[in-house]
């Protein structure tokens, strides 16, 4: 039997069922918006800071395709520093971090460093394409529960 609170329970679930797919469909779309493979960075800005890590926005750095510009207030414009000797990197998080002996880059200085970053593997790929498909089923089960108790 159709009653009005029938109709309130099915209105309901029906609501939660659109705002919970919508919610998901918007995750999905802006991991999915997001590139995967190898990003290219260019002339990114941080602040040196001595003995201190500091993140840049990639992670999971490529080895061999970092490179750090400190600026030369001598010739006024910015110069390749050397890995090692002016600045170290970490590339699983993303840091770099001035060396006190450098004599390029000075603590607390603007830097420029370009690299290439890792943005997401096929597990997170698959993961995140998968989402709009567990909202359906979710969406799915929350409107077919009511419906079927109003029959």
């Amino acid at each position: 039997m159709v009653d009005a609170n029938n109709i309130a329970r099915f209105a309901l679930a029906v609501s939660v069922a659109i705002i919970v797919m919508m919610i998901g469909l918007s995750i999905a779309d802006d991991a999915i918006g997001q590139s995967t493979g190898t990003q290219t960075v260019t002339n990114e800005t941080a602040t040196a800071l001595y003995n201190e890590s500091v993140d840049l926005d990639g992670y999971d750095l490529v080895s061999g395709t970092v490179t750090v510009y400190g600026f030369n207030d001598t010739s006024s414009s910015y110069e390749v520093a050397t890995a090692g000797t002016d600045y170290s990197v970490k590339l699983g998080p993303g840091t770099i971090e001035a060396n006190s002996s450098s004599t390029l880059i000075q603590d607390g200085e603007t830097v420029k460093a370009s690299y290439d970053y890792v943005a997401a593997d096929a597990l997170t790929t698959f993961i995140v394409g998968f989402i709009p498909v567990m909202m359906g089923v979710l969406a799915f089960v929350a409107v077919a529960g009511p419906i079927t108790r109003m029959s």
